[in-house]
């Protein structure tokens, strides 16, 4: 069986990093174990990443897309919108994100790269909700005063609570609720 070429390895190789730290977390995320998945030489690997660390920054990179970000014309729609994203994103999907989610977040107490890394994450995460809020407040949704980062940790707050401390996720429904008291307690705040 003939080698793969360098760029078909490096990419064979992300892959597998992808998925071996989607299965078994930061905690498991070795060389070893993305080259038995890919089937990349351990020598090939380390041309392309000089480290496990700097293999596992590129898999997190990688896993880290941001959820998209709706424009339906009303901050409600858009939140709404992104709710549907997140109902319909699959049971395993839920999990491996949970898994990669907290192992990093365990992982980076003690270890500044890996905090810098788990910020990262926490980041782009938020970069959806801070983008409607900030276009709700330019249509004049929401007064000028209103503080974008902290809204969208009060609205982000209560999916991260669910999907990290109870393995579960929101209804459609229930997401509906969230951001109707959400929005109910933002007009009342600052009207």
């Amino acid at each position: 069986m003939a080698r793969p070429r360098s760029a078909e390895a490096r990419s064979k190789a992300l892959e597998a990093a992808v998925e071996v730290l989607a299965s078994d977390g930061v905690t498991g995320f070795t060389m070893e174990a993305v080259a038995r998945r890919s089937g990349v030489a351990k020598t090939t690997i380390y041309r392309n990443w000089p480290s496990v660390d700097d293999l596992l920054f590129d898999a997190l990179d990688r896993m880290i897309e941001p959820d998209p970000e709706p424009d339906t014309g009303s901050l409600r729609g858009d939140l709404l919108s992104l709710a549907d994203h997140l109902v319909s994103i699959s049971e395993v999907e839920r999990r491996a994100r949970r898994q990669v989610f907290s192992g990093l977040f365990a992982a980076s107490v003690g270890d500044r790269r890996l905090a810098e890394v788990f910020d990262r994450m926490v980041t782009s995460r938020c970069v959806p909700v801070e983008s409607i809020v900030a276009r709700a407040q330019a249509r004049g949704e929401l007064s000028d005063d209103v503080d974008i980062p902290l809204v969208t940790e009060f609205l982000i707050g209560p999916v991260l609570f669910r999907l990290l401390f109870r393995d579960e996720t929101f209804s459609r429904s229930e997401l509906e609720n969230l951001v109707d008291y959400g929005l109910q307690g933002l007009v009342r705040a600052h009207a």
